[in-house]
């Protein structure tokens, strides 16, 4: 029982691993985008609070695949995690 939880819990974290950053960038897109378009539609400050909590989702996924590749794709994801400290950024630790 005991190693069947930890084969699931591997799997998960391979899983995690493997789809993680496009998941998250992903689901910070669309949360952007739906509190754009509830902003548009009249909701007003909620609508762009939504919108900004899809904004720290949208850098973690790109932070999962800078930290998986060793690069950015995005010239922004760049530019805002390279504010980070170097500790926290697996780009700039990989480059010395």
């Amino acid at each position: 029982m005991i190693l069947e939880a930890l084969a699931v819990l591997a799997l998960a974290a391979v899983g995690v691993y493997a789809l993680g950053g496009l998941l998250l960038r992903m689901a910070g897109l669309l949360t952007i985008l739906a509190g754009l378009g509830a902003t548009a539609l009249g909701g007003g400050a909620t609508g762009l609070l939504v919108a900004a909590l899809g904004i720290p989702l949208w850098l973690l996924g790109r932070w999962v695949y800078g930290a998986r590749h060793g690069a950015y794709r995005s010239p922004l994801a760049g530019l805002l995690l390279g504010l980070a400290p170097a500790r926290l950024d697996p780009v700039r630790r990989r480059r010395g």
